[in-house]
């Protein structure tokens, strides 16, 4: 059995869970995969993302005995006097992508009630 360890997602860490968010759950997340969403098309809601979870001590990651990123979980805090979520997916020209963003947006404001 592999030995794993979990720590805490820090903003020191951005940059490598940026790229493994790109490397896998762009390309394996079911919703992703269906859409086809590109990498260009996907950043500003990974980027968005890395930067409200990584605000807070709620995210870990988890390395392998060997010291790769093979998981990570990000979560944000949202209060009900937040400003109101924007989509960090814009106006995006396919309105399946824009399916993903409202999926999401949901889910966040889901959790508070």
């Amino acid at each position: 059995m592999d030995n794993f360890q979990i720590s805490i997602a820090t903003i020191d860490h951005r940059e490598e869970i940026r790229d493994f968010i790109m490397k896998h759950f762009l390309v394996e997340e079911t919703m992703n995969v269906a859409t086809a969403i590109t990498e260009e098309e996907f950043a500003p809601f990974a980027d968005a993302s890395l930067d409200s979870s990584l605000l807070t001590p709620f995210s870990v990651l988890c390395r392998s005995e060997s010291g790769d990123l093979a998981g990570v979980a990000l979560s944000s805090i949202c209060h009900r006097d937040d400003p109101e979520f924007s989509n960090p997916l814009g106006s995006p020209r396919r309105p399946e992508i824009a399916a993903i963003g409202k999926a999401d947006i949901y889910f966040q404001l889901s959790r508070e009630l």
